[in-house]
């Protein structure tokens, strides 16, 4: 007999009402990077996203992994959608409308532009139309109904990556402590600098560093973070989050983990972190 798939759950801590109007003036543009798998991003951003939504913010939380990460990872599943980034970018605006893609779920505190497994098709049409203000276009029909934007993207360089920076503004970087995140942040950084100085993007800019899964006690990983906070001092946040089983039954459940477990450790270095950026 085949084991029953676990269902997303009710979060402990019940998801403030949507606000509906907007906080603030201007619109928030982050981009959650790190061109090393498994460094967090999805987690952080749906994390940030559900603790400003509950402090009042309207947030939309873009997914931009063509494996449709964070969309999996909030309980749905993106091949039941009728639409998605995917044919956002696939059609045209006068067929299908950004804001007719825009999901709400009831268990979430934050609006969500959905992905696709299908995303990675798009990208040679758009590379070919050199169509790089593709992702900022569409956003742009929906952005002023949002304090802020936040955007997940793959573990990679590609040129989806790219349409996140010539749209965002902020790039906060998760990260752990060990050798290949260290590479990997450095090349991240640089990405960053190569997009601003080419001018795609002049206002683009590191944000924040966030370090995930830091486990003390290892040699190298507490000399790595000491020449983390030599060489970034004003982007290295100060809190971290530890490993924890409860953080792994947050993803599989469909919940963020400042929902599944508020009081647990990583719930509070999120919403410290969400503070740090606010």
């Amino acid at each position: 007999m085949a084991k029953e798939v676990p269902v997303p759950v009710k979060p402990e801590k019940s998801p403030a009402s949507r606000p509906t109007k907007k906080k603030t003036a201007t619109t928030r543009k982050l981009q959650v990077l790190n061109r090393k798998g498994g460094a967090g991003k999805t987690t952080t951003v749906s994390n940030l996203a559900e603790v400003w939504g509950q402090k009042g913010y309207k947030v939309l939380a873009v997914d931009m992994d063509a494996n449709g990460s964070l969309t999996k990872r909030m309980g749905i599943r993106p091949a039941q959608l009728p639409a998605s980034i995917y044919e956002l970018f696939m059609s045209p605006e006068s067929l299908i409308k950004t804001r007719d893609v825009i999901l709400q779920p009831e268990h979430l505190s934050f609006d969500l532009l959905p992905g696709s497994e299908n995303l990675s098709y798009a990208e040679p049409s758009l590379l070919v139309a050199s169509k790089q203000r593709a992702l900022a276009d569409r956003l742009a029909e929906v952005e002023d109904d949002y304090d802020m934007v936040i955007i997940d993207t793959a573990g990679h360089q590609s040129f989806l990556t790219s349409l996140v920076h010539v749209y965002a503004d902020e790039v906060v970087i998760p990260m752990e402590v060990d050798k290949d995140h260290w590479d990997q942040l450095v090349t991240t950084m640089a990405s960053v600098d190569k997009v601003r100085n080419d001018g795609l993007n002049p206002k683009i800019r590191p944000r924040a560093i966030f370090i995930n899964r830091y486990r003390e006690g290892t040699t190298f990983g507490n000399s790595l973070l000491k020449k983390l906070k030599e060489d970034y001092p004003e982007l290295l946040f100060a809190t971290v989050t530890r490993e924890n089983i409860r953080a792994k039954e947050a993803a599989a459940y469909g919940q963020p983990i400042v929902n599944y477990d508020p009081t647990g450790q990583p719930a509070y270095a999120y919403i410290k972190l969400a503070e740090f950026l606010e």
